[in-house]
Protein backbone atom coordinates (compact mmCIF):
# COMPACT_ATOMS: atom_id res chain seq x y z
CA UNK A 1 0.00 0.00 0.00
CA UNK A 2 2.88 2.54 0.96
CA UNK A 3 4.37 1.70 -2.26
CA UNK A 4 1.13 2.69 -4.16
CA UNK A 5 0.55 5.69 -2.61
CA UNK A 6 4.42 6.91 -3.14
CA UNK A 7 3.73 6.33 -6.90
CA UNK A 8 0.64 7.99 -6.75
CA UNK A 9 2.24 11.10 -5.20
CA UNK A 10 4.84 11.27 -7.48
CA UNK A 11 2.21 10.80 -10.45
CA UNK A 12 0.27 14.15 -9.09
CA UNK A 13 3.55 15.68 -8.83
CA UNK A 14 4.67 14.92 -12.12
CA UNK A 15 1.11 16.11 -13.78
CA UNK A 16 0.98 19.26 -11.77
CA UNK A 17 4.32 19.86 -12.90
CA UNK A 18 3.44 19.46 -16.52
CA UNK A 19 0.50 21.74 -16.26
CA UNK A 20 2.21 24.26 -14.87
CA UNK A 21 4.83 24.08 -17.42
CA UNK A 22 2.30 24.15 -20.32
CA UNK A 23 0.65 27.24 -18.74
CA UNK A 24 4.05 29.02 -18.15
CA UNK A 25 4.77 28.73 -22.35
CA UNK A 26 1.32 29.88 -22.91
CA UNK A 27 1.91 33.16 -21.01
CA UNK A 28 5.27 33.48 -22.47
CA UNK A 29 4.01 32.75 -25.95
CA UNK A 30 1.25 35.43 -25.63
CA UNK A 31 4.48 37.93 -24.53
CA UNK A 32 6.16 37.15 -27.49
CA UNK A 33 3.03 37.41 -29.66
CA UNK A 34 2.93 41.17 -28.42
CA UNK A 35 6.32 42.14 -29.67
CA UNK A 36 5.90 39.84 -32.97
CA UNK A 37 2.89 42.34 -33.18
CA UNK A 38 4.38 45.72 -32.57
CA UNK A 39 7.43 44.06 -34.63
CA UNK A 40 5.68 43.99 -37.80
CA UNK A 41 3.88 47.39 -36.75
CA UNK A 42 0.52 46.37 -36.72
CA UNK A 43 -1.68 47.69 -34.39
CA UNK A 44 -4.47 45.15 -34.45
CA UNK A 45 -2.37 42.34 -33.42
CA UNK A 46 -1.27 44.44 -30.72
CA UNK A 47 -4.34 45.33 -29.20
CA UNK A 48 -5.43 41.69 -29.51
CA UNK A 49 -2.52 40.31 -27.19
CA UNK A 50 -2.99 43.20 -24.46
CA UNK A 51 -5.62 44.85 -22.32
CA UNK A 52 -7.32 47.85 -22.76
CA UNK A 53 -5.40 49.73 -20.15
CA UNK A 54 -2.37 48.70 -21.02
CA UNK A 55 0.39 50.57 -19.09
CA UNK A 56 4.04 50.64 -19.76
CA UNK A 57 6.73 52.26 -18.10
CA UNK A 58 9.35 53.48 -20.79
CA UNK A 59 12.66 55.41 -20.76
CA UNK A 60 11.37 56.63 -17.36
CA UNK A 61 8.09 57.38 -18.76
CA UNK A 62 4.44 56.12 -18.62
CA UNK A 63 2.70 55.01 -21.84
CA UNK A 64 -0.33 53.44 -23.05
CA UNK A 65 -1.66 51.84 -26.24
CA UNK A 66 -1.71 54.92 -27.41
CA UNK A 67 1.51 56.21 -26.85
CA UNK A 68 2.89 52.90 -27.93
CA UNK A 69 1.39 53.23 -31.43
CA UNK A 70 2.40 56.50 -32.39
CA UNK A 71 5.51 56.38 -31.26
CA UNK A 72 6.57 52.87 -32.07
CA UNK A 73 3.76 52.53 -35.19
CA UNK A 74 2.67 55.91 -36.46
CA UNK A 75 5.91 57.95 -36.56
CA UNK A 76 7.90 54.86 -37.40
CA UNK A 77 8.05 55.90 -41.15
CA UNK A 78 11.39 54.44 -41.53
CA UNK A 79 12.06 52.21 -44.84
CA UNK A 80 12.62 48.76 -44.95
CA UNK A 81 12.04 48.66 -41.15
CA UNK A 82 12.86 45.00 -39.30
CA UNK A 83 12.55 44.21 -35.92
CA UNK A 84 14.18 40.71 -34.26
CA UNK A 85 13.75 39.85 -30.70
CA UNK A 86 14.78 37.31 -28.85
CA UNK A 87 14.07 36.68 -25.54
CA UNK A 88 15.23 34.80 -22.36
CA UNK A 89 12.62 34.34 -19.87
CA UNK A 90 14.25 34.56 -16.21
CA UNK A 91 10.81 33.74 -14.57
CA UNK A 92 7.52 32.54 -14.97
CA UNK A 93 4.51 32.57 -12.03
CA UNK A 94 1.18 32.07 -12.74
CA UNK A 95 -1.53 32.24 -10.29
CA UNK A 96 -5.05 31.70 -11.39
CA UNK A 97 -6.12 34.70 -13.91
CA UNK A 98 -2.75 36.33 -13.50
CA UNK A 99 0.75 35.88 -14.43
CA UNK A 100 4.02 37.67 -13.93
CA UNK A 101 7.33 37.38 -16.63
CA UNK A 102 10.97 38.66 -16.20
CA UNK A 103 13.31 38.39 -18.85
CA UNK A 104 15.98 39.81 -21.00
CA UNK A 105 14.83 40.66 -24.46
CA UNK A 106 17.49 41.64 -27.45
CA UNK A 107 16.39 43.29 -30.35
CA UNK A 108 17.89 43.43 -33.70
CA UNK A 109 16.27 46.35 -35.43
CA UNK A 110 16.96 47.42 -39.44
CA UNK A 111 15.50 50.96 -40.19
CA UNK A 112 16.65 52.85 -43.17
CA UNK A 113 19.71 51.60 -43.82
CA UNK A 114 21.07 51.74 -40.01
CA UNK A 115 21.09 48.40 -37.67
CA UNK A 116 20.92 48.97 -33.95
CA UNK A 117 21.35 46.02 -31.08
CA UNK A 118 19.15 47.03 -27.57
CA UNK A 119 19.23 45.20 -24.41
CA UNK A 120 16.35 45.61 -22.01
CA UNK A 121 15.51 43.65 -18.95
CA UNK A 122 11.58 44.01 -18.35
CA UNK A 123 8.95 42.25 -16.67
CA UNK A 124 5.62 41.92 -17.40
CA UNK A 125 1.89 41.23 -15.94
CA UNK A 126 -0.60 39.36 -17.88
CA UNK A 127 -4.37 38.57 -17.21
CA UNK A 128 -6.33 35.91 -18.26
CA UNK A 129 -8.82 38.12 -20.65
CA UNK A 130 -11.23 35.93 -23.33
CA UNK A 131 -9.85 33.17 -23.58
CA UNK A 132 -5.80 34.46 -23.88
CA UNK A 133 -3.39 35.72 -21.47
CA UNK A 134 -3.40 39.38 -22.89
CA UNK A 135 0.02 41.81 -21.57
CA UNK A 136 -1.53 44.26 -18.71
CA UNK A 137 1.60 45.79 -17.44
CA UNK A 138 5.08 46.33 -18.53
CA UNK A 139 8.17 47.50 -17.20
CA UNK A 140 10.96 48.28 -19.42
CA UNK A 141 14.36 49.20 -18.34
CA UNK A 142 17.29 49.81 -21.56
CA UNK A 143 20.08 48.32 -20.80
CA UNK A 144 22.42 48.86 -23.64
CA UNK A 145 21.79 50.17 -27.55
CA UNK A 146 24.05 50.01 -29.90
CA UNK A 147 24.86 50.96 -33.75
CA UNK A 148 23.25 54.42 -33.73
Amino acid sequence: MRKYSIFLFLLFVVGTTAAQSDQEKEVQKSVKQFFAALAARDSVAMKRWATADLTLIEYGTVWNMDTLIRLDITDNTARNFNRVDRFNFLSTTVHETMALVTYRLTSYVTADGRKMDMDWIESVTLCYVDQRWKVKFIHSTLLHRSGQ
